[in-house]
Formats: structure tokens, sequence, C-alpha cells
């Protein structure tokens, strides 16, 4: 009886202790921040969010490494080259291969898109923008890895107000493949919410589609998963 509980002594504060986690503020200098997503990457972590440069009055992109104790490691701010400021609440960022990320996200409330490839220490590889300069790129944006590179995608607005899935594939030197879109050509939305590798290494994107009802009565709302095979 005494072995025992000499053990479960030994084991107590072992178990406090990893449940401690860290809660800590960022003010970045003081500018004002928000943070809109995080990943795990090897021993750190890395979030990305928005900060607000007062003396052009934009949200810019910021994105931040630290290690598990929250202590601040590099720093990278991307300041956007278009209109309006980053639109980071629909922004998607995902873990690579090679240890880094790669961010896709919209530039504001416009027909800018952007994708950004950062290394492991944060240093940029590529940044592409305006992939589709002729529709509005609209919300849930979305990114997975390939075989040979990546694909983005998320919903247009057609300058008919009509809303339509699109995708695009990237090289890993950030190369645009190819651009698709998918719906009807009127009166339909169709939205993007996921997107998944499949067990065969294609993409696979959730997605809805809201078709009006005759008299004006709504729309009838259908769940739609569409299967993207990555070379098309």
């Amino acid at each position: 009886m005494m072995r025992k509980l000499i053990i479960i002594c030994l084991f107590v504060p072992f178990f406090l202790d990893a449940q401690s986690g860290f809660n800590r503020t960022y003010s970045l200098d003081s500018l004002k921040v928000a943070f809109s997503g995080v990943v795990a990457s090897d021993d750190s972590l890395v979030v990305y969010g928005s900060i607000y440069n007062n003396t052009d009055s934009k949200w810019e992109l910021v994105v931040l490494k630290m290690d598990t104790l929250g202590d601040e490691g590099n720093r990278l701010i991307k300041k956007n080259a278009g209109i309006g400021g980053f639109n980071t609440l629909e922004t998607k960022m995902i873990k690579t291969s090679d240890g880094g990320v790669l961010i896709s996200g919209n530039v504001g409330y416009s027909t800018e898109s952007f994708t950004l490839k950062l290394n492991p220490n944060l240093g940029e590889e590529f940044y592409i923008q305006s992939i589709d300069s002729i529709n509005r790129v609209v919300f849930h944006r979305e990114a997975i890895e390939v075989s040979d590179g990546y694909i983005i995608g998320g919903d247009v607005q057609k300058q008919d107000y009509s809303d339509q899935l699109w995708a695009s594939k990237l090289d890993y030197e950030g190369n645009v493949l190819w651009y698709r879109e998918y719906g009807a050509p009127t009166d339909t939305l169709e939205w993007a919410f996921d997107m998944a590798v499949t067990p065969e290494g294609n993409a696979m994107i959730a997605g809805i589609q809201l078709t009006p009802i005759s008299g004006g009565n709504g729309y009838q709302y259908d769940g739609w998963p569409l299967l993207l095979t990555i070379d098309q």
C-alpha cells in the first residue's frame, strides 16, 4: 500500500503542469490586432490575422510564429498592394509538407484574391494576387495540398449576382495551372464550405446549391459534394 501511495504522489504534479498552457495577449507595437487562424508546425505554432496600418488606414496581413509557451519568434507583415485591406476572417491557412504554411483568401470585398506561401521561417516563397479579376471573389476560401501542388477554391459572385463554386490548381512554385467554375450559369447560388483530399489524391469540395423557388418563395437548399480530379 505504501508503494502505491508514493507513485501517486510523484505523478500528480506532472499532470497539473502539463495542463497549465498559456493565456496571453499580443499588442504588436500597440496596433489593432485580430487573430483569425492557427496551425501547428513542427514544435511551434503559426497564427495569422489582421493588423491595422494607421498610416494607410488599411488592415494588413500579419503572421506570427511562436513556441508552445506563446513566446513570439518570427513575424511577417504583408502589406496589401490592392484595394482595401486583407479580409482574414474569410481566409484559409494550412500547414504544408515542407513545414511551411499556405494562406489563401480575398482582399477586402473586391475582385482581388491572394495566395501566399511561406517557408518554415515565414520567409515568402510566392505571392499571387487576383487569379480571377472579373468576378467578385467572396467567402469560404479553402485550400489543400495535393501530390504535386495546391488546390484553392471558394465561391465567386458573378456580375449578374449569382454565385458559383470555383477552384484553381497551383504548382509548388505558385504557377496557376488551371482555373474552373462550377454551377448553374444564372439564378442559383453555389457556396463552398470545406475541401479535403480523397484517398485517391483528388479534391472533394463540400458545398450547397440554392435554387430559386418559383413565385419568389425563397430557395431550395441542396447539399452539393463536388469531386475534382487534380489533373483536370
